[in-house]
C-alpha cells in the first residue's frame, strides 16, 4: 500500500477520534428510469382535435410519474387515417408536459377516428390515452390558414453556444400574408429571436441562444407561427441543453468506475454563483471553477435519499473528486494463530489495513486477515486482558509484537505470534495531562502506527466517564520505535452521559513522551434556522468561527426512516471569513432534481454540527498525520421537527 493510500485508510480511523462524520458513498444509479416499481400515466388536454385538409394542429399532453421513475418519456401516435402523419416528441427528465403535432394532407380521408397516443420510457410499462380527430373536407370556400413543419424535431445546443431551427410554411385557402415565427416554453437562461417570413417565402430561421448558466437538460419547446387572419399554427421541438465542458477540459473532474456508481443527480457551482445541474459524459462529470472555489452536490436515492454537499477550494474540490473512482487496489488473504493467551485475554492483530480479535475463553487462537494490502507492510499486535471490577471495566494491556517490512503471499500463514516468546515485549507507561477539562468528565484513548502508517492498533481507552487531569497510558517502548512512526492520544469530554455536545483533543508524537494536551473552548452558539419548507426542507445555521475550530465543519441531518443531508465546508471555501453561513442548496427546477430527495416537512430530524482545526499546513487533504499535530474537535446535536 502507498503512503497516500494509508493516509485516506487513517482518515477514517482518525474520524472516531474527531467524533466527525466520515461518509463514504456507494453511489447506485436507477439510471433514470426507475426501479420495477416505477409507472407513467399521460392525459390528453382536450378530446377532439378537429383539422381540414391540408392543416396541422397540436395535441398537449400532461406526465405523471411515481415509484421513482423520473426519465425521459417519448410520444407517438398510433392508429392514425391514411394521408395523417404524426411526429415524435420528448418529455425529458425535467418537465411533466409535452405536444404531438398531427398533419393532414390535402389528400386524408375526410371522416372522425380514434387515434391513440402512446408514451413510453426506458424501465417502465408504456401508457396510452386516446383522443377523436375530425377531418374536415376542404372546398373551394375553404379558410385561409397556415401549417409548419420542421427540418428537425430534435436540437441540442452546449452552454454558451447558440444552434438554429429551420421552419417551413405553408399558406392554404388563399392566404398570402406574413407570418412571424416564435419558440416558446424556453427553460431558464434560453432565449430565442422572432423571424418574419414575409409573403412570397415559406422558410424561416429561428435562432436559439444558451447562455452558460442555463441548466443542462430535455426540454420540449413550441414553435409557433402567426399570422393575421389566420389561426396560429405549432410544432413541437426537443431541446436538449449540455453541459459545458461536457465530460472532459474542466478544471475539476469527479470520475465513477461503473456505470452503476454514477449518482442520481450532480451540481455544482463556482464560488457564490448559482448551481448548476451537470449531466455526465460517459462516467465523469467535468467543470470549470474560475473564483478558486466553489461546491459539488449529489444524490443518491436508494428507498430513501442521501444528499451530499461539500464546499471548498477548486483543489480541494480536485482531490475529492479524483478520490470518486480509485479502483479497486488487490489484496490478500493471510491465515495466523496466536499462542500465550489467558482466559481474559485478547489479542489484536493488525497487518497493514487488515485487523482481527482473538478472545483466550473463545478455544480458537487461529485467526485470518481478509483484503490484506499487497506489497510491504507491517504487523501489530496487543495482548490485553479484560479485567471487571465491580461497575469498573478496563482492557489492560500486557504484550506487544511489532514485525516491521512483511510481504506474505496471498494465502499464507504468519509464524505463530507467541506472547510468552521472547519476541513478545512490554509496553512502557507514560503520563497523560489534560488541560482546560472544566466541569466536564473526559475519555482518554491512546493509538500507535507504524511509520508507513499501514498498521496500528488502539492499546489504551478508558471505560469509565472521569473529571481526573492527570492519568497514565501504555505505549510502545523508545527502544522499539521507528522514525517516522507515530503515538497518538485522543481525549473526548462529556458534561454528562446524556449529553449532546462534547470536545475532542488528539496530539500526535513521533516518540513516546508524556503528554501534555489543552482541550478547545466550548463551541460557539450555532443558530439553526429553516430557509423554505416547501417544495423540501431547506434548512441552514450560523456559526461565529473559533480560531481553534477553522479547519473545516460538517452539517449532518437526518429523519427517521427517511432521507439525509450531509453538508461540508472547508475554510478553503471560506476564504478568510470569520462566520459560517451555510444553507442547504434550492435545486427547484434544475434538471433531473427530485424534491422527495430532500427533507421533508413534519418529520422529526436529527441534526449535528461538527467544527474542526488542526496545527501547522495539515489538514485534511495535506497529510493530517505528522509529529507535533495537533487536531481540537467541538461537536453539538439536536433534534427538531421543521
Amino acid at each position: 500500500m502507498s503512503r497516500n493510500a494509508g493516509i485516506w485508510t487513517l482518515a477514517t480511523t482518525c474520524c472516531l477520534f474527531l467524533a466527525a462524520s466520515c461518509s463514504s458513498g456507494s453511489p447506485t444509479s436507477n439510471g433514470g428510469g426507475g426501479g420495477g416499481s416505477g409507472s407513467i400515466s399521460i392525459t390528453i388536454s382536450g378530446a377532439t382535435l378537429t383539422l381540414t385538409q391540408g392543416e396541422n394542429g397540436q395535441v398537449n399532453v400532461t406526465l405523471s410519474r411515481s415509484g421513482g421513475f423520473s426519465g425521459s418519456v417519448t410520444l407517438s401516435a398510433q392508429g392514425l387515417p391514411s394521408g395523417v402523419t404524426a411526429g415524435s416528441s420528448t418529455i425529458g427528465s425535467g418537465s411533466t408536459t409535452g405536444s404531438v403535432q398531427i398533419d393532414v394532407s390535402p389528400t386524408a380521408t375526410p371522416g372522425t377516428f380514434t387515434v391513440t397516443l402512446r408514451a413510453t420510457g426506458t424501465g417502465v410499462s408504456a401508457a396510452t390515452a386516446t383522443f377523436t380527430l375530425t377531418i374536415n373536407e376542404s372546398g373551394g370556400g375553404a379558410s385561409p390558414s397556415i401549417s409548419i413543419s420542421l427540418a428537425s424535431s430534435t436540437l441540442a445546443i452546449t452552454q454558451g453556444q447558440n444552434g438554429q431551427v429551420n421552419a417551413s410554411l405553408t399558406r392554404a385557402g388563399g392566404f398570402a400574408g406574413d407570418v412571424t415565427l416564435t419558440a416558446q416554453g424556453l427553460p431558464n437562461g434560453v432565449t430565442a429571436n422572432s423571424e418574419s417570413v414575409a409573403s412570397g417565402e415559406t422558410s424561416g430561421t429561428l435562432q436559439i441562444d444558451v447562455s452558460p448558466t442555463a441548466m443542462p437538460g430535455v426540454y420540449t419547446v413550441t414553435i409557433r407561427a402567426a399570422g393575421t387572419g389566420v389561426s396560429d399554427a405549432t410544432a413541437p421541438l426537443t431541446l436538449t441543453v449540455n453541459q459545458a465542458s461536457g465530460g472532459g477540459g474542466g478544471n475539476v473532474t469527479y470520475s465513477y468506475c461503473t456505470q452503476a456508481d454514477l449518482p442520481d443527480f450532480f451540481a455544482y457551482k463556482d464560488g457564490n454563483g448559482p448551481w448548476m445541474a451537470a449531466q455526465p459524459n460517459g462516467l465523469s462529470y467535468s467543470f470549470d471553477l474560475s473564483s478558486g472555489r466553489g461546491g459539488v452536490a449529489w444524490v443518491d436515492a436508494n428507498g430513501s435519499a442521501d444528499v451530499q454537499v461539500f464546499l471548498g477550494a477548486t483543489s480541494e474540490l480536485g482531490v475529492l473528486g479524483g478520490a470518486s473512482c480509485m479502483g479497486e487496489s488487490p489484496t490478500k488473504t493471510v491465515q495466523g494463530s496466536v499462542a500465550g493467551l489467558g482466559q481474559q485475554d485478547q489479542a489484536t492483530i493488525s497487518l497493514g489495513s487488515a485487523t482481527a480479535l482473538v478472545v483466550g475463553a473463545g478455544g480458537n487462537n487461529n485467526f485470518t486477515l481478509n483484503q490484506v494490502p499487497e506489497g510491504v507492510v507491517d504487523l501489530v499486535s496487543s495482548l490485553s486482558e479484560f479485567v471487571i471490577n465491580g461497575m469498573d471495566v478496563s482492557i489492560d494491556l500486557k504484550k506487544l509484537i511489532i514485525r516491521r517490512d512483511l510481504n506474505p503471499a496471498d494465502g499464507s500463514t504468519l509464524p505463530v505470534l507467541d506472547f510468552g516468546s521472547a519476541e513478545a515485549f512490554d509496553p512502557e507507561t507514560r503520563n497523560l495531562t489534560i488541560n482546560n477539562l472544566g466541569a466536564d468528565m473526559a475519555l482518554a484513548s491512546s493509538l500507535f502506527f507504524t511509520s508507513n502508517l499501514s498498521s496500528g492498533g488502539t492499546f489504551f481507552t478508558d471505560f469509565q466517564l472521569s473529571s481526573s487531569t492527570m492519568r497514565t497510558f501504555p505505549t510502545v517502548p523508545a527502544n522499539r520505535f521507528q522514525s517516522g512512526d507515530l503515538q497518538l492520544i485522543s481525549v473526548t469530554t462529556a458534561g454528562n452521559p446524556n449529553s449532546t455536545s462534547w470536545r475532542t483533543v488528539v496530539a500526535m508524537s513521533g516518540a513516546p513522551v508524556d503528554q501534555m494536551v489543552t482541550l478547545g473552548p466550548e463551541l460557539n452558539s450555532v443558530n439553526l434556522s429553516t430557509a423554505a419548507t416547501t417544495p423540501y426542507v431547506r434548512p441552514q445555521i450560523m456559526y461565529a468561527v473559533q480560531p481553534e475550530y477553522d479547519g473545516w465543519f460538517a452539517l449532518s441531518f437526518s429523519q427517521d426512516g427517511g432521507n439525509g443531508l450531509l453538508i461540508s465546508a472547508t475554510s478553503g471555501y471560506l476564504d478568510g471569513a470569520t462566520s459560517l453561513d451555510i444553507v442547504a442548496p434550492d435545486f427547484t427546477g434544475h434538471a433531473g432534481w427530485n424534491p422527495a430527495w430532500g427533507l421533508q416537512a413534519g418529520a422529526q430530524t436529527f441534526w449535528g454540527f461538527t467544527a474542526t482545526g488542526w496545527s501547522g499546513a495539515q489538514g485534511l487533504f495535506n497529510n493530517p498525520f505528522a509529529d507535533g499535530v495537533t487536531w481540537h474537535t467541538a461537536t453539538t446535536s439536536d433534534e427538531f421537527t421543521p
